[in-house]
Order: structure tokens, then C-alpha cells, then sequence
């Protein structure tokens, strides 16, 4: 999907110069500490100056046009695997850590802090011998605030990796000030809230299938902001 960000017709995309709230990055969480992701989350990154997913094809065997993104969320640290954007990496957070462990990595050497029960689970990962399990109840990770993280020119991506154990729509990643003002990426779409309720311009969408992992992707490119599913727009 493309939207527009803040109170424009979600059904254009045009005229994105910025999204921006301050704040920690907040994991596995809704702006207003509701709506807990319940499952496991790998690989997660923020590239910033670069939009990942660039390449637009038209397929006219789905009958609509739709863009397929390119491979570009294969992980930065795999044998064999080189990210052609690593220099523009500003936050990458991958476990490689024992089960249980709450010492999570972080490429750029950036703190990571663990809250309630979210920990390193080798039960399930995309990549690597660990994720991040989140039960949904007061599990989060979070990150200090960083101008790594602003949104206030230029191309940007965020992505991850998500597998859903229960629930819909839930939290993935926020970034928030005091209170309930942010923006958050969820299962089900893309929200600003502003004193805790969301404002015009929401991308929605179907909350994958639960019980696999789904890639997401949510970019600015150029005047365009795309949202991803497991490469779809």
C-alpha cells in the first residue's frame, strides 16, 4: 500500500516530506502500550537515506497492479549474504543469543533494554539461532531516542522479520514521546496517534496468517511512502 502522512486521503500517495515523532524506538509494542505483540521478531532494521524496495513491476495476471519488491531484506549477517545498504544501517537488532538471554546484540552499538518477559528464543528464527519472543503482556525492547532514527528528509526503511503466535493487529514497532503520541507500525497497518488516537491517514491492511514468518517494510521513497507484505505493496 502507499499513504500519505499526516491527514492526507490514504488511497494517494503525494506530498511526504516527513513523518516525525521523537522518543525512544520502541519493539513488540503500541504507542499506548496496548495491543502487545504476541510472537517472535527477527532481524529488524533501520537503513536510513536508502529505500530498500525501488523496483515497480506490473502483473497483469493478478487482474490489479501492484509493485514486487526486491530481495533486499536478506540479513546482514549470513554467511555468504552481503547487504549492498549496510553503511546506511542505523539500527539492526539480531539476538544470536542463548534462550532466555535478555543481552541483545545490536549492530551499530546501540543499547538494547529488555522490559517484562521478552527475551532471546532459540524455539523459532528466521535467521541465525535466535529471535525475540514477546508474550504480549508488558514485553517491549526499547532503544534511547537517536537522530538515527528521525524520519525528517531524505529515503528511508524500516523492516523485520515477524512471526504471529496469536492475536491481530498488535504492535511491531513504535516510536513515541510522553504520553501517546507516535506513530507505530503494526500486524494490521500502519497508525499516527496523537494523544492516543490515531489520525487521518492509517494505512490498513489483512493481518497475515499466524503460526509463519511474514516479512514487513514500511519506506519512504522520493514523495512515497510504501508499506510491504512478504514483498507485496
Amino acid at each position: 500500500g502507499e499513504i500519505s502522512l499526516p491527514g492526507l486521503n490514504p488511497d494517494y500517495a503525494y506530498g511526504v516530506t516527513t513523518v516525525q515523532f521523537g522518543g525512544p524506538v520502541w519493539i513488540g509494542l503500541n504507542v499506548n502500550s496496548t495491543n502487545g505483540f504476541v510472537g517472535y521478531i527477527d532481524e529488524l532494521r533501520i537503513t536510513k537515506g536508502v529505500a530498500r524496495y525501488t523496483v515497480p513491476e506490473y502483473d497483469q495476471l493478478e487482474g490489479d497492479p501492484y509493485y514486487k519488491a526486491m530481495p533486499a531484506y536478506l540479513p546482514m549477517n549470513s554467511s555468504g549474504v552481503t547487504d549492498a545498504f549496510s553503511e546506511y544501517v542505523t539500527l539492526q537488532i539480531k539476538p544470536n543469543a542463548a534462550h532466555g538471554s535478555t543481552s541483545i546484540s545490536e549492530s551499530t552499538g546501540k543499547t538494547v533494554t529488555c522490559t517484562g518477559n521478552a527475551a532471546a528464543s532459540t524455539l523459532k528464527s528466521k535467521w541465525g539461532n535466535s529471535s525475540i519472543y514477546f508474550d504480549g503482556s508488558g514485553d517491549s525492547l526499547s532503544v534511547a531516542s537517536s537522530s538515527d532514527f528521525d524520519m525528517t528528509s531524505g529515503d528511508w526503511t524500516w523492516d523485520m522479520w515477524f512471526y504471529i503466535e496469536s492475536g491481530s493487529g498488535n504492535g511491531l514497532v513504535c516510536r513515541r514521546t510522553g504520553g501517546a503520541n507516535g506513530w507505530v507500525l503494526t500486524t494490521g497497518g500502519i497508525r499516527g496517534v496523537i494523544n492516543g488516537a490515531g489520525f487521518e491517514g492509517q494505512l490498513p491492511w489483512a493481518s497475515p496468517t499466524a503460526n509463519e514468518w511474514h516479512h514487513i517494510a514500511w519506506q519512504k521513497r522520493g514523495m512515497v511512502m510504501e508499506a510491504f507484505i512478504d514483498g507485496k505493496l
